[in-house]
């Protein structure tokens, strides 16, 4: 994991394909940073979205492309009413 922005970052994971498992993989990271967090007498939550690129769908998998496409992907999720899972697969035109 590595933070590109101020409150975007890229998690790489190896020979996940399958997008049912991706987006549940996506849900439960949803879930863990939704979970109320203990704050003096309170408790603060936050919200997140996520936008999921797969290399296999690259000819020859470009970086800059990648973070490009999964920004789209992850603008898709937030348009579409946060805590979403936005899977931005070739030839999507979202």
């Amino acid at each position: 994991m590595a933070r590109v922005g101020g409150d975007e970052f890229v998690l790489l994971l190896r020979a996940m394909t399958d997008p049912a498992g991706i987006e549940a993989l996506g849900r439960r990271i949803i879930s863990r940073l939704e979970a109320p967090v203990p704050v003096g007498s309170g408790a603060a939550t936050i919200s997140g979205s996520l936008g999921v690129v797969l290399s296999v769908d690259y000819p020859e998998p470009a970086p800059d492309r990648m973070l490009a496409d999964a920004d789209r992907a992850l603008y898709a999720s937030k348009h579409g009413g946060r805590a979403a899972v936005t899977i931005l697969r070739a030839g999507w035109k979202g």
